[in-house]
């Protein structure tokens, strides 16, 4: 035995069981791995917090009119970046970046009530009549409000 390990003694079944130092061990190799994952992390989430950002002119490109003819000729202003992940793929997508809680909203609006009720509600609202929306969900119900 190595000097400062206690060896246990032998269960029912006769193994040997591992002794405190080899448990101490493991849990400190168990530590630090954990801490390495969480740090590792915190790095990405760091990385997204400072790197994932739109520039002024990608800002300024969405709340502008957006030229028809630019988008025919191939001409698109894109949002580009590669996560420091592993296997990740580059994140690609064109400008303006669409509105997905009114999307969300507007698709939730139509599966809930239907085409023909949706067009009955905003012929209502453009004859400034008042509606009422009742829904199972008050996160569904607002969305549907607001789309």
């Amino acid at each position: 035995l190595q000097e400062g390990k206690v060896r246990a003694p032998p269960d029912a079944s006769g193994t040997q069981r591992p002794s405190l130092g080899d448990r101490n061990e493991v849990k400190q190799s168990f530590l630090d791995y954990t801490s390495k994952l969480v740090s590792r992390r915190h790095n990405n989430l760091k990385y997204v917090q400072a790197e994932c950002r739109l520039s002024r002119e990608q800002i300024a490109y969405g709340l502008n009119n957006i030229d028809p003819l630019d988008e025919l000729n191939g001409i698109i202003m894109r949002f580009q970046v590669k996560l420091p992940v592993r296997n990740s793929t580059k994140i690609d997508l064109p400008l303006p970046l669409p509105n997905i809680g009114k999307e969300w909203g507007f698709a939730k609006l139509l599966l809930s009530i239907g085409p023909d009720s949706t067009l009955l509600a905003l012929k209502l609202l453009l004859l400034e009549r008042s509606i009422l929306v009742l829904g199972d969900r008050p996160d569904e119900v607002t969305a549907a409000c607001r789309a």
